[in-house]
């Protein structure tokens, strides 16, 4: 699993990218422990997830954080990203053979894509 992350400015310039592949069937058994827990709040709740890890993500680079520090910013974000698509219906094989596109422009938005689908 592979996700590739942009950071936009208020102009829509990316000022951090940055990609890195993630073990998937390690973000898969998360997901899965986290699904229930979105469940019992709502998909409103679920889906809102996303932009607060991706807030935290821009508070992290913003702040000269190091690598290790980071790079839980990006698993977490992109969990969330994967427990929500899984809430929503998408199943284990479906995310296991997508990589991820998370943007995040400046007003804390998140668009985000599974991307290249690749073979089995």
């Amino acid at each position: 699993m592979r996700c590739k992350i942009k950071l936009l400015n208020e102009f829509g310039e990316s000022w951090f990218e940055g990609s890195r592949d993630l073990p998937d069937e390690y973000i898969l058994k998360l997901a899965a422990e986290r699904k229930p827990f979105f469940a019992g709040k709502g998909i409103e709740f679920a889906e809102d997830a996303i932009p607060v890890f991706g807030s935290e993500l821009v508070k992290v680079v913003k702040a000269g954080s190091s690598e290790d520090v980071i790079d839980k910013a990006v698993i977490e974000f992109v969990l969330a990203t994967v427990t929500v698509q899984s809430f929503l219906g998408a199943s284990d094989e479906e995310l296991l053979n997508h990589d991820y596109s998370l943007v995040v422009p400046h007003d804390g938005t998140v668009q985000y894509d599974r991307l290249n689908i690749r073979p089995n």
